[in-house]
Order: structure tokens, then sequence, then C-alpha cells
């Protein structure tokens, strides 16, 4: 790990004592949001589908690497819901704490 990891807990800790907040807007790309959720400072997701179609062994992804490369070994959503927002489609849905627990535990 690069050391992302604990800064992100820090700022969301600092974000918690010192200003109250219980709830941070992570709007990131995939590297940064993988490290998020390792770090254990994601329990709610939120993703957009838009109906689009693109592809290529390059292509973005929301989440870069988790080290999970089977379905069976992936973070499932509890509590998922799912609204349209003009032609985009809202998935929410939050982490597992047991799983996270689980899975990335040292």
């Amino acid at each position: 790990e690069d050391g992302v990891g604990p800064c992100l807990v820090a700022v969301t800790s600092l974000l918690n004592e010192e200003y109250g907040a219980n709830e941070v807007l992570w709007e990131s790309g995939g590297g940064l949001t993988a490290r998020a959720i390792r770090a254990g400072v994601i329990q709610k997701v939120v993703g957009f589908v838009a109906p689009k179609l693109v592809g290529g062994s390059g292509g973005y992804s929301p989440v870069g690497s988790m080290g999970i490369e089977r379905m069976s070994d992936a973070l499932e959503l509890e509590d998922v819901t799912v609204a349209m927002h003009g032609r985009d489609v809202a998935i929410t849905g939050y982490l597992s704490d047991a799983r996270m627990k689980e899975k990335y535990s040292e």
C-alpha cells in the first residue's frame, strides 16, 4: 500500500471530530475509490450507469484494483435501491461491515 489509506482514515476522522461531518462525498476515479474502500472509509456506494456501451481492454473502471478476480469473492452491496435520473440509472447500496472485515482486516 502506498500510505493513502491511512491518510483517508485521518481525513475522515478529522472531518468528523473537528466539523461534526458524518457523511463525506467521495467523487473519485477508480484508484482512489479502491483505496478508500480498502481503508474502510466507504460504507454507502452510489453508482450511476448510463445507457451507453464502450469497450476495450484499457477501458475505465469505477473501482480500481481490489485484488478481487472472481464473482464469488466480490464485495456485495446490501439494502440496494435503484432510481432513474433522466436516462441514467443510480444504484445505491451499503457495503457489509462483516464482509469488509473478513476481506481487508490485517
